[in-house]
């Protein structure tokens, strides 16, 4: 025995329930732990999906598809660039649902990575070409701050390296087939 210590039913309970305290105290720790990575993995999927549906809109709103019909066919006809004033409306509308996307980016709202693997050539091409002469003064006219953010971003892009959000796996795509080469019979 130590000097001065002596064992008693009291020490031991007393001991064991500063055990077991300890020992709920890691457990609770353990699960509120997992509690918050579980959430966080949920909240990361919630801001992912999002992400996705938003930069489904491009493809899917109605308002958007006919503004982009009508640019389309105006480009096409080479209408676009002798009456630009007529366009306005149209190009607004797909530069404010650009903008709109930059800045659920911006507070995060929408993952930046989903959102370039999906919006990143469409948001170069049409900040490229709306807010490009001859096209900038006229959507400017009145709001020469107007789509910084969205210039900004699109700088932002044009500048990153393509990063895919999905790691390379150790799967390969099977490869073509090596086109045999046809040899000239000889004379």
């Amino acid at each position: 025995m130590i000097d001065g210590f002596i064992p008693s039913w009291a020490n031991l309970w007393a001991f064991s329930q500063a055990a077991g305290t300890i020992a709920l105290v890691i457990i609770a720790w353990v699960q509120i732990s997992a509690l918050r990575r579980e959430r966080n993995i949920q909240q990361q999927f919630h801001i992912n999906w999002e992400s996705l549906r938003a930069c489904e809109k491009y493809d899917s709103d109605p308002v958007l598809a006919d503004a982009l019909k009508t640019l389309r066919l105006a480009r096409n006809s080479g209408d676009l660039r002798t009456n630009v004033k007529n366009y306005t409306l149209e190009m607004i509308t797909v530069l404010n649902f650009l903008e709109g996307i930059v800045i659920g980016i911006e507070q995060e709202f929408y993952n930046e990575d989903v959102v370039y693997d999906h919006l990143h050539p469409i948001l170069l091409d049409h900040v490229g070409e709306f807010l490009s002469d001859p096209y900038r003064n006229v959507i400017l006219e009145d709001q020469r701050e107007s789509y910084d953010r969205l210039i900004r971003k699109a700088e932002e892009w044009e500048k990153r390296k393509h990063k895919p959000i999905i790691p390379p796996t150790k799967f390969k795509l099977p490869l073509e087939p090596e086109a045999k080469t046809m040899t000239r019979p000889k004379k």
